[in-house]
């Protein structure tokens, strides 16, 4: 690889790293205000953070497992009470929200190309792969992910759209802030 391949895929990564920090704040925040918002929804607000939390980490690919052995044990218990219902409530966002839809399916498959790039064919066995993998595969049938986003900036202009509404939606939401939300 190339001087300048190299220095183009460490900023498109650090751009990425800020960009992926306001989504997962950005898309717990959606998916909280979904289930305040739905009167039939009958958790308490805890319980509907919690939630919140575990769906949108389930639609970014972490590793839900690896959350709840590093939970305390009061948040062991509410992750438990949820676990059947975590998996439909992020469906329910990807079926409800297309533009949402388009920014997470988008963010795996960049997320995968550039883990591709700086780890090589070690990474196609990593576990993290096949989350990501399974997100595109279940909410992005009708999107073209096989086009190199990385060349054609296509993640941005998605992103640039997500960003646009939800900044309005949630005021004084940034990326530069985005890790001061909770």
């Amino acid at each position: 690889m190339g001087i300048v391949n190299s220095i183009l895929i460490n900023k498109c990564a650090v751009t990425f790293d800020e960009q992926m920090r306001y989504l997962r704040v950005a898309l717990y925040k959606d998916i909280l205000n979904d289930l305040i918002s739905n009167e039939y929804f009958t958790l308490d607000e805890d319980l509907k953070k919690v939630l919140a939390m575990q769906s949108s980490s389930y639609l970014l690919g972490d590793d839900l497992e690896q959350i709840y052995n590093n939970s305390d044990d009061e948040k062991k218990q509410q992750i438990n009470s949820l676990s059947l219902i975590i998996e439909s409530t992020a469906q329910n966002k990807m079926l409800n929200d297309e533009i949402a839809r388009e920014v997470v399916v988008y963010a795996n498959a960049l997320h995968i190309d550039l883990m591709l790039i700086s780890h090589g064919d070690s990474y196609l066995q990593n576990h993290e792969k096949q989350r990501k993998q399974d997100i595109i595969t279940k909410y992005g049938s009708d999107l073209d992910t096989k086009k190199d986003i990385i060349q054609s900036n296509y993640f941005n202009k998605v992103f640039d759209k997500y960003y646009l509404i939800t900044k309005n939606i949630y005021k004084g939401l940034t990326l530069e802030n985005a890790l001061q939300f909770n």
